[in-house]
């Protein structure tokens, strides 16, 4: 897990964890940290699961497709408007501006976004909860060494899609849609690892 920054409308100030804080985390504290991205200040933003959870299975769905890809020390990006009123002014992303570093996160034209990055060298349906679906974007980013066959004369022989990535990618929804059904799981259930014994998000 890396950056999170969470604005809480009651204080109108941000919370924020860099990337250390995430490398000490164990299981329970990223699922912990993962309630705290989704609480405002004033309540928990479960409307916000669902948009995010589809936005993740689409990335999956498209990085299944992909053939020879690998995307190393890759970040996610997970971004949401603070605000939860209908009159909401909706936030502009540009896909540039969060890939110079994910310890700066961008804050948009409004202050009241939330951002989390999680990140790791193998990283990443539910109904709507209520009738208004908040701004949610999700962006891969950091693709400083990303590459795929042929790539720069890239003579490593990556075949099929990054099934890392796809292994974290599932665990990251997994850990969504806990929070979506509000069930309480076992840590063994909620995170899984890869094959060195990492904890993967």
């Amino acid at each position: 897990m890396g950056v999170v920054q969470v604005y809480h409308v009651n204080t109108g100030k941000y919370i924020c964890h860099n990337k250390y804080y995430g490398r000490r985390l164990d299981v329970d504290g990223v699922r912990d940290t993962l309630r705290q991205f989704l609480f405002d200040g004033c309540r928990h933003r479960r409307e916000l699961v669902a948009p995010i959870v589809e936005r993740l299975r689409k990335l999956l769905a498209m990085l299944s497709k992909q053939n020879t890809f690998r995307f190393y020390s890759s970040s996610l990006l997970i971004m949401y408007s603070a605000s939860s009123g209908r009159k909401s002014s909706p936030v502009s992303v540009s896909p540039a501006a969060p890939a110079a570093s994910s310890d700066s996160l961008p804050t948009g034209p409004t202050p009241a976004v939330s951002a989390f990055v999680g990140r790791g060298s193998l990283l990443e349906h539910a109904s709507a909860m209520s009738t208004f679906h908040p701004h949610v974007d999700v962006r891969m980013i950091d693709f400083a060494h990303a590459t795929h066959h042929g790539f720069l004369h890239d003579k490593t022989a990556h075949v099929g899609p990054d099934h890392g990535y796809l292994f974290g990618l599932k665990n990251l929804i997994q850990l969504f849609e806990n929070e979506l059904s509000g069930s309480e799981t076992s840590p063994d259930n909620a995170v899984t690892t890869d094959d060195s014994g990492a904890t993967v998000l």
